[in-house]
């Protein structure tokens, strides 16, 4: 069994459903045989800031993965901003600033790159939703201004987790999904 049991719980009062922005119950994962979420029930309301520590292997990852939309959960419901992440849609992805430790390498330049996830929301944006942040702001706030034109491949690894961070916040997300963003 894993280490994630039903034990776990949002800091702060419980949420009514209709109010929260993640609402996981009953979430169990398994891998083979191994369950890594057992159990979990999550209520994050707007403007809570949730931390989620335990040991290595004790499912941080896969629960981020699966609030992200990157995993399907074996069982239990899992909803953020009232959607299954694992079939949401893209306007829903790009309310949803994710950091996963999951890496794709990919030959781009940084600066290109963001400007490329700028424009696809720019044109799958909602009325209401607003602009993108403009490149030039998000790179000067996580200090890569002088990394724009190296390719993704070519930075240490500081530099790619910063490149995440600015990655998930050219949408102007409403939720943060940090899977360890000092990492590395």
């Amino acid at each position: 069994s894993g280490f994630f049991s039903s034990e776990l719980k949002s800091v702060g009062e419980a949420a009514e459903p209709a109010r929260a922005v993640v609402f996981v119950q009953g979430l169990h994962k398994w891998h083979g045989m191994f369950e890594s979420l057992r159990g979990v029930d999550l209520e994050v309301t707007r403007g809570e800031v949730v931390v989620i520590l335990g040991p290595d292997g004790a499912g941080k990852t896969t629960l981020m993965e699966i609030l992200g939309g990157v995993r399907t959960p074996s069982s239990g419901v899992v909803k953020v901003f009232g959607e299954d992440p694992s079939c949401a849609g893209e306007a829903w992805h790009a309310r949803t600033g994710t950091v996963l430790k999951m890496w794709r390498e990919n030959s781009g330049r940084v600066r290109d790159l963001l400007e490329y996830c700028a424009a696809r929301y720019a044109s799958i944006r909602t009325p209401g939703c607003p602009q993108p942040r403009p490149v030039g702001d998000v790179l000067e706030l996580v200090r890569m201004t002088g990394s724009a034109v190296k390719r993704l491949g070519a930075l240490h690894d500081g530099q790619r987790r910063r490149f995440d961070i600015a990655f998930s916040l050219i949408t102007r997300p409403e939720i943060l999904l940090l899977d360890e963003p000092t990492k590395d």
